[in-house]
């Protein structure tokens, strides 16, 4: 037991919460004094010290608190002001954690704005809790001196009050907690099967009433989807609650990629970029749930340029830009890829190696394993530069160069792009992101599970909107390490309509992956993915019960798919895993053929038209002849920049740029020239037509477009919100 420094504001029947990151806070209650407390206090875990907040709007006593699932407001419910009668309040307030402002159900002073549903059953002495679905149950408490039975349930979302079913014997100064019920399963803050225990209290206001008994109250839940509507297949009879793969397959909802066989969330934020010429300096990060590695950007996130090699004796193991681990088996002093990859990885003999990829990029990797150099096949070359194991910058193929900067604990703070934009980074004592400020002060919060796995559950927009909330289930796998699938998901679109994504997984063989996966949507709908051992799709059961049907090469590549109508589309590939051939269901053939560099050099057509592309040596297009034979033809600069386009009726229409790579004009066939100014940023500054009509462009530090001036002076304006969101245009 760690013993702190006292409460700055010695007191009695206070409430307490835990908030984000694991802050405590105490807030009202009866002072030394005898007298109602409006004080709120913080616990600081960074400087061991207790923080003092804004007070309560309302002082009061033996009221509760809980913290909303979703923005992880602070909510204040019910209480007393009057220690004569112990009258019960109905008051509502939020303290939001981020802005340090107050929200009420009534207008009074302290508070930034008023309008947050009352309490409807006045009560002092209840038990306040967060729930399954992130609704708030106050359960419980006194009315002066009768107890009450009384259930309500808010909604954060929707800002309103249900009533449920009551306790089964009324009571007050009891406790409640939401509990999963078992340990091995997990959800931050929520209850993945839904109890909610209620713990001691009294019977009656006589304390002599006080019991220990504990009752288990089970809300009503989402129901898990009939097995009996998935028809003609056979199904395990129990189910365990399963979600959603952000990894690999391209099934999609609401921007979020989903793969139904295992369960992992991720999410991609990108910061920076800035156009320009060779491979792309874009500042992008990835997070995922499952088995979350503390990287650059913290536990669980990471970027595209933390790719490295590490020899493990037999083998060579690349990390890839996604995360993934490609492992290059030794072999008479050979490596050689795993099964479908024609990536080609080379030992310089000095310790570094060389990755060269079939979309012709080679990346190289020092000694020490880290990613040093990428370069496409024009010699363009993005360099990233080290002190020890820190990143400090990256520099672009025309020479710009990209700051980075690190906290203490090797975590990179702040990134400043030529142009003097600059996103920074905030962390928890965990080492997990949860600020990111844009180059216009906008801020994006992250925040996680707190039993320390690092799973994300909500993400805040600049707004203070919810962008995402998951709840987690999970387990240890057979190595020892936590894995979590998302089995309720809420974001933007379910938000207002009060409902979630839910996923369900069949299976009794394995905790790692689902056979059978059902997924139903917020409309009610519901579809089914069955997957062989390799984890593919095999079947998938849409809403309205049309089955699609897939097979493999026995690797990753489809061979056929067919379709809820029966009807099957065949796809062959080369020993490279080129598409050579597409049949449809009616027979009709499609043929593809490639060079050496895996480039399609031609393609006829079920109909027999011939289509064929010529490429040089440096993967560029040269020619292309269409099926009624004419040619379009392109030459390019020694950066790869295209410098012509020669139509078929060889009518030539050429391209000029500066020394980033910017077009800076476009010079038609009669010799007509439209020129580009840029800002540093990458950003059309000016554009001249022909006639030398100049229209100017106006930009913002998050480059969103301000103004437009046309040649004849006139103006339009553009404003935002803090996010992004085009508010108007004048």
């Amino acid at each position: 037991v760690q013993i702190i420094e006292p409460l700055p504001t010695a007191r009695a029947f206070a409430a307490g919460v835990t908030g984000p990151n694991d802050v405590p806070y105490v807030l009202g209650g009866i002072d030394g004094s005898g007298n109602i407390s409006a004080a709120v206090e913080a616990w600081n875990p960074n400087t061991q010290r207790w923080v003092r907040l804004p007070n309560l709007p309302t002082p009061r006593a033996a009221a509760s608190a809980a913290a909303d699932a979703v923005t992880q407001g602070l909510y204040v419910v019910g209480g007393t002001a009057d220690l004569q009668t112990f009258a019960p309040l109905p008051t509502v307030e939020m303290y939001d954690v981020y802005s340090g402002r107050w929200s009420c159900s009534q207008n009074v002073n302290g508070c930034s704005n008023s309008g947050l549903a009352a309490l409807p059953t006045p009560r002092s002495d209840l038990a306040l809790t967060t729930g399954l679905d992130g609704r708030l149950w106050a359960i419980g408490g006194a009315q002066g001196q009768q107890t009450v039975a009384t259930v309500e349930v808010y909604n954060p979302t929707a800002n309103s009050w249900s009533t449920s079913e009551a306790l089964p014997a009324a009571r007050a100064a009891h406790g409640a907690v939401a509990s999963a019920g078992s340990t091995n399963i997990y959800s931050s803050n929520f209850s993945s099967e839904g109890k909610i225990y209620v713990l001691g209290g009294q019977l009656s206001i006589d304390v002599s009433s006080a019991t220990g008994v504990v009752k288990s109250y089970r809300p009503p839940l989402p129901q898990a989807p009939s097995i009996s509507a998935a028809r003609q297949f056979a199904y395990p009879s129990t189910y365990l609650p399963m979600s959603q793969d952000l990894l690999t397959l391209a099934e999609r909802y609401d921007g979020y990629p989903t793969n139904t066989a295992f369960g992992n969330f991720t999410r991609e934020d990108v910061d920076l970029q800035m156009p320009g010429y060779g491979p792309e300096i874009k500042i992008v990060r990835t997070y995922s749930s499952v088995y979350p590695r503390r990287g650059r950007f913290g536990w669980g996130w990471r970027s595209p340029f933390e790719m490295s090699v590490a020899d493990t004796g037999s083998t060579v193991e690349v990390t890839r830009e996604d995360g993934r681990v490609d492992i290059y088996a030794k072999q008479n002093g050979a490596l050689i890829p795993p099964t479908g990859s024609v990536d080609r990885l080379e030992n310089n003999g000095n310790g570094s190696y060389t990755l060269t990829t079939r979309q012709h990029l080679t990346y190289h990797f020092s000694s020490q394993g880290q990613l040093s150099r990428i370069e496409d096949a024009d010699g363009n070359a993005l360099t990233l530069e080290y002190s020890g194991q820190q990143w400090t910058a990256l520099r672009d193929a025309s020479g710009r160069r990209w700051v980075i900067s690190t906290n203490g604990q090797g975590l990179i703070s702040q990134i400043e792009n030529p142009a003097g934009q600059k996103v920074s980074y905030a962390y928890n004592l965990l080492d997990e992101l949860i600020a990111v400020t844009d180059p216009a002060g906008g801020v994006m919060h992250y925040n996680y599970d707190d039993q320390g796995f690092h799973q994300l559950i909500n993400i805040l927009d600049a707004n203070g909107h919810l962008v995402v909330a998951n709840w987690y289930w999970g387990d240890i796998d057979a190595s020892g390490q936590w894995y979590g699938r998302v089995v309720y998901q809420m974001d933007k679109r379910t938000l207002n309509a009060d409902r979630l994504h839910e996923f369900y997984y069949f299976d009794g063989a394995t905790n790692e992956a689902s056979d059978i996966t059902a997924y139903v949507d917020p409309t009610g709908a519901l579809s089914w993915s069955f997957y062989d051992a390799d984890f593919q799709l095999q079947y998938k059961l849409d809403p309205l019960g049309d089955v699609s049907h897939f097979t493999y090469n026995g690797g990753v590549l489809v061979t056929s798919k067919t379709d809820g109508n029966g009807g099957t589309t065949r796809y062959t590939y080369d020993a490279r895993g080129n598409l050579r051939q597409i049949e449809d269901p009616l027979g009709a053939v499609t043929r593809m053929e490639y060079d050496a560099r895996d480039h399609l050099i031609r393609q006829v057509d079920a109909r027999g038209y011939e289509t064929t592309w010529r490429y040089d040596e440096r993967d560029h297009l040269l020619e292309m002849t269409d099926a009624e034979g004419g040619v379009t033809k392109y030459t390019y600069d020694a950066r790869g920049l295209r410098t012509s386009m020669t139509d078929a009726l060889g009518h030539t229409t050429r391209y000029e740029y500066d020394d980033n790579g910017h077009q800076t004009a476009v010079i038609d066939p009669l010799g007509h020239a439209t020129r580009f100014v840029y800002y540093a940023s990458g950003q059309v500054k000016t554009k001249t037509d022909a006639l030398g009509r100049t229209t100017t462009y106006t930009y913002d530090a998050r480059n969103l477009l301000l103004t437009i001036t046309a040649p004849d002076g006139g103006v339009t304006r553009y404003t935002y919100d803090a996010v992004g969101n085009r508010l108007t245009v004048t």
